[in-house]
């Protein structure tokens, strides 16, 4: 079976009379129309997203687009009168076609030689739907992010103008729109600016699409370095407004923009928003290399709308098994939320708390996974472990660095201090490199994409559920029977004769289960917890003891490769080595910590823990 036969099935057999219609659009239309009647016939043929994306010179994702709009709308989808945004400034302007013998348009622009903005938009059939809306977007930016550039006022009209016409060309030549577009501004002397300053409008359209190379535009070499400096500012503003209307439907808006920690976060909203913010964001190339912040560009996420419902994790009784696992994801999930905003902004003391609630969640995952569909929890499972494992580094890496930074200060070994204070800086940078990669991955597309189809599970009740006894078993009455089986797995094993790790898995699944039961059970609760949660911080420190040892031993060389014994540093060896005492101790501690959590104390606070359910 072919690629394009694969795809067929997603899109409706066209009727003769759509055909018919969409046949004479293709052909006689304007240029955006034309471009969708292709798309729509194409499909109708059963020809495959990539092969109409490459036919007519649009993304994957905004031929599925189309198509979508195509199936919602119908034909009304090529009227051509275009559906001006409410808020628009720009949608009072009825700019009809110009005919070049009308003496009572432009007559003013005639008279003085030179072509006012309204004038050219009306000559090229600039769709003013879109240039309006692009103009707003790129006013907002320029006011949101002026602490930024620090441009002056003049410098946000030239932008405005340059949103108004950078399609100028569009109608002419779709595909080379932006370079036909920059000969055309050249031609027109435009009213109300300096040559100097429509040499930059002309620079601003041709850079506003495509991959910018300012070097190969004789235009831009001719400006002085801070009018190039303007114009690549400018451009990149520019850049980011007409990705935010890419659908060029009009129905995308921006709900804020954030600065802080080298980071600029923009917060989109309404239909198409996804398609638009991901051609924003990748339009954002140029503002990133300018200003060297990141720029990220997020649809409106489901926080802002359920935080309040889900912050809580209260189970209530009589809630079936699988229910009540996804009001334990979503509680979750918006626990590591909010720590992963205090993280995106720089907040590192949130970093712990970023990694014990990703582990809830992926425990939570891993226990009520069951009572789903795997391949509607599979994948939460995979990216929740994702995002510990990168917290972990992260943790790591700070650990080591703090155990190396106290021994150097003041030197534990005198003779070693120099060597020291060398590991030191080179902890200090591997730190910052794992919180750099964490801070880049709770920006990316999977982790956003794992936020918002994580809490759109988590409210949707019944969803992906498997029919059976545990879809109808009540939480209330299975809480004692889980908490009673795992304790005494836990008591039946050879706990102190198992690794760390093991014996730190074990006792954390029960800390677990413990806190998500935790509204059910009764106030003897906080007894059970003032045993268990020692344990495991113990054993957790432990683990992460044994870490931090074995990369002591391990360092790298400058080539990358892992050193031989004689060539370890010896700061770092004697910094190993206290390491091994302190885990000798610990070791010999946590036996009698497991002796607390088996005593008679233990299950019989459990046990009255346990006798409210």
């Amino acid at each position: 079976m072919t690629g394009s036969k694969r795809r067929s099935y997603l899109f409706p057999s066209l009727s003769s009379q759509e055909i018919s219609r969409l046949e004479r659009v293709a052909q006689d239309g304007t240029a955006r129309l034309r471009r969708l009647a292709r798309i729509v016939l194409l499909a109708g043929q059963g020809s495959a997203f990539r092969a109409i994306a490459a036919e007519v010179g649009l993304s994957r994702s905004g031929v599925r687009y189309w198509l979508r709009r195509y199936r919602q709308a119908g034909l009304a989808l090529f009227e051509e009168a275009p559906v001006l945004a409410q808020d628009n400034p720009y949608a009072t302007q009825e700019l009809p076609a110009l005919a070049e013998d009308d003496p009572q348009v432009g007559a003013e622009s005639r008279a003085s030689g030179q072509v006012s903005l309204v004038d050219l938009c009306r000559r090229y059939s600039i769709d003013m739907a879109h240039a309006g809306h692009v103009a707003q977007f790129a006013a907002q930016l320029f006011d949101a992010l002026l602490p930024v550039h620090g441009f002056s006022p003049r410098l946000k009209d030239i932008l405005e103008a340059a949103a108004l016409i950078h399609n100028v060309a569009y109608e002419l030549s779709p595909d080379n729109h932006h370079e036909v577009g920059r000969d055309i501004i050249l031609k027109h002397p435009l009213q109300g600016f300096t040559d100097e300053e429509q040499r930059m409008l002309a620079l601003l359209t041709v850079f506003h699409r495509k991959k910018v190379r300012p070097e190969r535009e004789p235009l831009f070499a001719g400006l002085d370095a801070r009018r190039q400096r303007e114009v690549l500012g400018l451009s990149a503003l520019l850049r980011i407004a007409d990705g935010l209307d890419f659908s060029q439907t009009q129905t995308t808006t921006i709900g804020e923009i954030r600065l802080n920690a080298g980071r600029v976060l923009i917060v989109v909203e309404g239909a198409a928003s996804d398609l638009n913010a991901a051609r924003a964001e990748k339009l954002a190339d140029l503002f990133q290399n300018q200003f060297e912040m990141v720029v990220q560009v997020w649809e409106h996420y489901p926080m802002d709308a359920v935080r309040a419902d889900l912050v809580r994790a209260r189970l209530e009784p009589d809630l079936s098994l699988p229910e009540a696992g996804r009001v334990l994801m979503g509680h979750y999930m918006t626990l590591v939320e909010q720590h992963a905003e205090q993280l995106r902004d720089g907040q590192w003391d949130s970093l712990a708390f970023f990694d014990r609630d990703v582990s809830r969640l992926h425990a939570v995952l891993k226990r009520f996974g069951r009572y789903y569909d795997a391949s509607v929890v599979g994948e939460f499972k995979k990216t929740a472990r994702w995002l510990s494992n990168h917290a972990e580094e992260a943790i790591i890496r700070q650990a080591v660095a703090i155990l190396v930074r106290a021994a150097d200060d003041p030197p534990m070994i005198p003779d070693l201090a120099e060597q020291l204070r060398a590991a030191a800086e080179a902890c200090r940078a591997q730190v910052e490199a794992a919180f750099d990669d964490l801070a880049r991955n709770l920006s990316g597309r999977r982790y956003r994409q794992f936020l918002t189809d994580l809490i759109t599970f988590a409210r949707q009740p019944g969803l992906g559920v498997f029919p059976g006894e545990a879809a109808d078993a009540r939480i209330g009455r299975q809480a004692a029977l889980m908490i009673w089986t795992e304790f005494n797995t836990l008591r039946d094993m050879d706990v102190t004769g198992l690794d760390i790790e093991s014996q730190w898995r074990a006792i954390a699944s029960f800390h677990h289960l413990l806190q998500f039961l935790s509204s059910l059970l009764g106030e003897e609760l906080a007894d059970v917890l003032a045993v268990v949660q020692p344990l495991e911080s113990q054993l957790r420190d432990m683990i992460l003891g044994e870490t931090v040892r074995e990369m002591f031993y391990t360092q790298p060389g400058s080539d990358g490769r892992k050193r031989k014994k004689s060539q370890l540093d010896p700061a770092l060896v004697d910094m190993a080595r206290v390491q091994d005492a302190w885990l000798a101790e610990a070791r010999r501690q946590v036996v009698t910590v497991w002796d607390a959590f088996f005593s008679v104390d233990f299950r019989r606070a459990l046990a009255l823990a346990i006798a409210h359910l």
